[in-house]
């Protein structure tokens, strides 16, 4: 599948449409993101691809343009009252971040080797020791944090292999949804591709139903 290419508040996106009834996905990416973004188009759901630098995942502005440009662009685009919000590596944590604050606007959240643990990274010379004052803060700023049991998102779905360097954190987040009793999918064998999207496939339909 050839996928278009749009412009969403000055930053290109790309658009797998599949011209079926799936729903829409929004997939935040650093770059390196596997077969997701290809999966999603083959469960029928139209996925909407950002790449950027992964320290644009961790900025307050890549957070307000998710929510205040490409969020209800994609809502105008296809007319359509929800959408999944997913990501790999530090796109999937500022994903899971993001659902984990704006539940009511994305009931359908997925990530893919998601750095939970950003903070471990602080202090090593990443662009993360330029935007936060401390590791603390950093971590104070996590998915991990934002976790609310009350408003979290009906479908909550990540994956990571053990041998991953980000399966730690992982493994923290659902350790904490299965503390505070919030349910969720968490996937550690080999075919993510398939599992993550064809949760997000299920999820986005469970989602119209209830709307309808």
């Amino acid at each position: 599948m050839v996928p278009s290419h749009e412009i969403v508040g000055d930053l290109p996106v790309e658009v797998l449409a599949t011209g079926g009834r799936g729903g829409v996905a929004l997939w935040l990416s650093g770059g390196d993101d596997g077969r997701v973004p290809e999966a999603l188009a083959a469960c029928g759901v139209t996925g909407v691809k950002v790449t950027r630098p992964a320290d644009f995942w961790v900025t307050p502005a890549g957070e307000s343009w998710v929510a205040e440009a490409l969020f209800p662009w994609a809502i105008a685009r296809w007319g359509v009252s929800h959408v999944a919000l997913a990501g790999h590596g530090v796109a999937g944590h500022a994903a899971l971040r993001l659902a984990f604050r704006q539940a009511g606007r994305f009931p359908v959240v997925a990530a893919d080797s998601a750095a939970v643990d950003l903070h471990d990274y602080y202090g090593s010379g990443t662009p993360l020791d330029d935007h936060y004052d401390s590791r603390e803060a950093c971590r104070q700023d996590s998915a991990l944090l934002a976790v609310r049991p009350f408003r979290t998102p009906p479908h909550v779905a990540f994956a990571c292999r053990p041998t991953h360097p980000h399966f730690r954190g992982n493994d923290r987040l659902h350790e904490k949804l299965n503390a505070v009793g919030v349910a969720h999918a968490f996937l550690t064998d080999d075919d993510f591709a398939g599992g993550l999207s064809a949760f997000v496939a299920a999820a986005l339909s469970q989602q119209a139903r209830r709307l309808v």
